[in-house]
């Protein structure tokens, strides 16, 4: 079997490189660094894109991760290329809280996404639908009107 040295990912022996981190395979892998032993959880990844740009965000700044996948991951990620379980994300104790800060940074509301007030729209779309039903009744019931008023002149001039 070859082996991602970067995500530490286990592959069929005719690839030749990693399809996640486009690192050479090698054929053991070697000893886990001294920092990543002592690892504390940081965050779940609940799909493969938010893997993969958690993971390169953390590795950017240096921060060595470990990816754990929850449930048959694993074995999906082996044979299917991906995962749909998601994954766990584990980092160094001692970058814990730096980790953190670039977690805080990830999920923190951008000033360029619009903030939207669903309860305004919601209260907006409701008085624009009544004004269509009141105009909609009242189109439909115009030729009722009529008939009945035609009805009762004719009535009346018998």
């Amino acid at each position: 079997m070859a082996f991602c040295p970067n995500c530490r990912y286990e592959y069929k022996k005719d690839l030749k490189e990693c399809p996640e981190c486009a690192v050479q395979l090698v054929a053991q892998l070697p000893n886990e660094p001294e920092n990543l032993q002592n690892e504390v959880f940081l965050t779940t990844a609940q799909d493969e894109t938010q893997l993969q740009m958690l993971s390169n965000f953390l590795q950017n700044e240096g921060i060595p991760i470990i990816m754990k996948q929850k449930n048959n991951g694993d074995f999906n990620r082996l044979y299917m290329g991906t995962s749909p379980f998601g994954a766990d994300i584990y980092v160094p104790e001692n970058a814990y809280e730096r980790a953190s800060e670039i977690m805080g940074f990830i999920n923190a509301p951008s000033d360029l996404e619009p903030t939207v007030d669903f309860e305004q729209e919601e209260i907006a779309y409701e008085q624009k639908r009544s004004r269509w039903v009141s105009i909609l009744l009242w189109v439909l019931s115009i030729p009722s009107i009529i008939m009945l008023i035609v009805s009762m002149i004719s009535k009346f001039h018998r």
